[in-house]
């Protein structure tokens, strides 16, 4: 129960660190009416949403003595450390490797590691999203996504 109020406070402050780093995007007067902070804003209000209802959760959890279960741990679980190394790769790895091996590859790390075993599930899925991503952002909304090893 201590460790979910520790992640609902961490996710609040990264929220409002990215929140404050999309508001100071600079803006220019020519292109998309929305400009560059409607989608990271969109996300930050997402976390701000998801830290709340984390908080709201553990609240809740407290005021039920039945759910005693949980002792607290000083560190995350395996696969919760699993995910943030993966992250952390991906994100060194985007660029240079471009968004669809890097991404293909981050989910398939991910997939593998939560749901073991079960690798062309994984694979397809893995596949199959970065696609869509792909084509949904780069060919359907004009985002601009890096190409790198796959670039022609």
């Amino acid at each position: 129960m201590r460790r979910d109020l520790v992640i609902a406070l961490a996710t609040a402050v990264l929220a409002i660190a990215y929140l404050v780093a999309t508001w100071n995007l600079q803006t220019v007067p020519i292109g998309d009416p929305l400009g560059p902070r409607a989608y990271p804003a969109m996300i930050g209000v997402g976390l701000l949403i998801a830290a709340a209802m984390i908080f709201l959760e553990t609240r809740r959890a407290v005021s039920d003595p039945a759910d005693d279960s949980e002792a607290p741990a000083l560190l995350p679980s395996p696969k919760v450390m699993v995910a943030i190394a993966g992250t952390l790769v991906f994100i060194l790895l985007f660029e240079p490797l471009g968004f669809l091996l890097a991404s293909s590859l981050y989910l398939l790390a991910m997939t593998t590691a939560f749901h073991p075993g079960r690798h062309r599930v994984n694979a397809a899925v893995s596949v199959g999203f970065t696609l869509a991503a792909y084509l949904l952002f780069q060919h359907l909304l004009g985002v601009s996504l890096p190409g790198g090893l796959l670039s022609f």
